[in-house]
């Protein structure tokens, strides 16, 4: 597996079979990673360069460079020094079978604040003379508005993997998280990709940044003051491991292998059957109705039409239409205030009582929430600010945010998470929770109670988790979804919430799912904001297939053909427009077939962009290793599988080729209709069910294939 040989106490060559193939310069302290052995490289500098806060830069240099051994893999480990004696370091370089790790240290004899410190570089940071050189020419990562790009010959380019909501302008247009967490992880290459990942969330503020200029590159993780040298204490780095594919996704799966074999990975929590939806969210619908009745396109407005009998009318229009649901989000609207977070009375009289009511039904309610504001739209807790000063951090700012590294939030929050969620007497009985704008965070230089708390990204996660634990404490079975295609956030969610409300692109939601997918993350909550008219057929039948189908406007759809420019210029979700009846019985006749097969955390889900592939398989049960949904007729239709029946609808008048599992014998194939039930002729060729389906859309046709599964040997 490897090859070593060992000159002094330097280890001059090392070799790893299939996946890659490393060498060192000593002198440079440098070690050049070649994947699967060929010319794609990056010289990557085993030094750091450290800025205070004060403003002082110190470049730390690897020596003495000596061979040990791990249960890890063969390691060489280096002492990093600077000029500045007082600042020192050591930094540990592991082999393993398919990946390279790097993790450093820091020992200091004097106090003081990291602004930020840059991995592979050991001079000063502002020429990049220091950086490491790579040969790629291509760079791809797994965040939203960026992805895919070719690197530029000039300049400089930097992204952030973040959950920060921060558009940054240049070379690579990103906004971070917008709105959903991307692994943390880039990957670059030519004919092979090279990639590299923290291990861990760090506690730095952009996640995982890079900068890129002619060919050198940087990973600057900036503390913000929130990581402090002490003298007799090593400060220990995020460690960051390089992982290798043929092709930019497999450096995605491989780096997601490595993080479920160090058992980085959280565990999801068993499924629950009602949290697989379908899923009706309010928000689309406050803001159409908002513009209709205020002749203003804008998103802010709609907060203030969430009433108890706006959400009836829209319930009673889903059961007009026989659209199914089982979940309802209520939206920001239906609190007082985001950081007491009591019912609007005004809006809901009796909220427990309408909760209630639902469950009667076999509906679950769940509610918007946010972590760290105290403001929204300009409306203010100032009562609960002017009594909980010491709960903010800078709580003379202009909004205020909620420090929990104070004992005294944590306890606050937990009681409103109580009150919200507990069946008790004076509770309001809800079943779950929306989270939404936690990236609205403290910056690390703020303030806290308690300066020990974790910072940037690890600050993100650790408020997350207290809230997830907080909530299954009160109700195990509560609903809360996140949006994190981000691994090491599944202790914080249920589902992911695909999240895209700035985009005018359908490709954007099965995208952003093939992340989830690859990146080992939860199950999609597919989103539906913004709620364009011509999504509502087709994005709902493929969002049946990938995820929980999620409704975010059901009396109107938005029209598109508004040039878009950031939001200057555009209606936020498009102008206002009816829904079309035959669009109705489509979306109806999908959404009951796949109420016969909803997903789960444990089916496997695939994507296949190039090719408009999509499907999901059961991985346990009768139908172990075969689909549970997929898409039809050139995704015109749809097949659910549950059992020894499948449940078809299509979109269009379309032959469709439906298939099998092995060894099926076929007992009936049948339309269904408002009118019962009448068999249909069909064709049994090559495993597969062929025949002529009828587009939903005229009469609500779907159709039900019955079958038969061969004995078990």
């Amino acid at each position: 597996m490897t090859d070593t040989k060992n000159r002094g106490n330097a280890a001059e060559g090392r070799k790893a079979a299939d996946r890659y193939r490393a060498e060192f310069d000593n002198k440079e302290g440098i070690v050049s990673i070649h994947p699967f052995g060929g010319e794609d490289s990056v010289a990557y500098r085993l030094g750091l360069t450290v800025r205070l806060t004060d403003g002082k830069t110190i470049a730390l240099r690897p020596t003495n460079c000596a061979a040990v051994r791990s249960d890890q893999g063969e390691s060489t480990e280096w002492q990093l020094v600077s000029e500045d004696r007082g600042l020192t370091g050591k930094a540990t370089v592991v082999f393993g079978d398919s990946y390279v790790l790097y993790r450093a240290e820091l020992s200091a004899g004097f106090a003081a604040k990291v602004e930020d410190v840059i991995y592979g570089c050991d001079r000063d940071a502002a020429t990049r003379e220091g950086g490491s050189l790579t040969n790629a020419t291509e760079m791809k990562v797994w965040s939203p508005d960026l992805y895919h790009c070719v690197l530029p010959k000039k300049g400089i380019a930097s992204a952030s993997l973040s959950s920060k909501h921060e558009i940054r302008d240049g070379y690579f247009r990103s906004d971070g998280g917008r709105f959903i967490i991307p692994p943390y992880v880039a990957a670059f290459g030519n004919a092979d990709w090279w990639g590299v990942g923290t291990l861990e969330v760090p506690e730095s503020e952009d996640g995982l940044l890079f900068e890129y200029e002619e060919g050198r590159l940087t990973l600057p993780f900036r503390f913000r003051g929130g990581l402090t040298l002490q003298p007799g204490m090593p400060a220990v780095l995020p460690a960051v491991a390089f992982t290798f594919g043929r092709e930019a996704d497999e450096v995605l799966k491989e780096y997601v292998s490595l993080l479920k074999r160090r058992d980085a990975i959280p565990a999801m929590r068993e499924w629950t059957d009602w949290w697989s939806g379908p899923i009706y969210c309010t928000i689309g619908d406050q803001i159409y109705h908002d513009m209709i009745e205020t002749g203003q396109l804008r998103e802010a407005g709609g907060v203030n039409l969430l009433t108890e009998s706006f959400t009836r009318m829209c319930f009673d229009t889903m059961a007009d239409k026989n659209i199914p649901w089982r979940l309802a989000i209520l939206d920001a609207g239906w609190m007082d205030g985001v950081a007491t977070w009591n019912p609007n009375a005004e809006r809901f009289p009796d909220l427990r009582r309408f909760i209630d009511e639902c469950h009667a039904q076999g509906k679950r309610i769940v509610l918007w929430i946010c972590p760290f504001s105290t403001e929204l739209l300009g409306k203010r807790e100032d009562a609960f600010i002017r009594e909980h000063r010491e709960w903010l951090v800078n709580p003379d700012s202009d909004i205020p945010l909620l420090d929990y590294s104070h004992p005294g939030t944590r306890n606050h929050m937990e009681e409103v998470i109580r009150r919200l969620l507990s069946d008790e007497e004076g509770c309001l009985n809800a079943d779950g929770f929306k989270v939404d704008f936690y990236y609205h965070v403290p910056p690390s230089n703020s303030s806290f109670y308690n300066p020990a708390w974790p910072k940037g990204e690890k600050l993100v996660h650790r408020v997350l988790q207290f809230m997830y634990e907080a909530a299954k404490k009160v109700k195990p079975d509560c609903f809360v979804e996140g949006s994190a295609a981000n691994p090491f956030f599944n202790d914080t969610q249920d589902a992911c919430r695909l999240n895209d409300d700035v985009t005018n692109n359908p490709r954007i939601y099965p995208l952003r799912a093939h992340v989830t997918n690859l990146a080992g993350a939860s199950v999609p909550d597919t989103d539906d904001w913004w709620s364009y008219a011509q999504y509502f057929v087709p994005m709902t039948m493929q969002k049946s297939v990938f995820g929980i189908p999620a409704l975010y406007a059901i009396r109107y759809r938005g029209e598109q053909g508004h040039m878009l420019n950031g939001y200057g210029g555009v209606a936020p979700g498009g102008i206002p427009v009816p829904i079309a009846e035959e669009d109705y019985r489509r979306v109806s006749a999908v959404l009951r077939a796949y109420e016969h097969a909803p997903i789960d955390n444990r089916q496997e889900r695939h994507i296949d962009l190039r090719r408009s592939e999509m499907w999901r398989k059961y991985t346990d049960g009768p139908l172990a290793g075969f689909y549970a949904a997929l898409l039809l007729g050139d995704n015109h239709g749809i097949a659910c599988y549950n059992g020894g029946e499948v449940r078809i609808a299509a979109i269009a008048d379309r032959r469709l080729r439906v298939p099998l599992p092995a060894g099926a014998r076929i007992e009936a194939l049948v339309r269904i209709d408002m009118d019962g039930k009448r068999t249909v002729p069909f064709e049994e060729k090559d495993g597969n069910v062929l025949f002529e389906a009828e587009d939903a859309g005229r009469e609500g046709a779907a159709y039900g294939l019955s079958f038969v599964l061969p004995e078990r040997t």
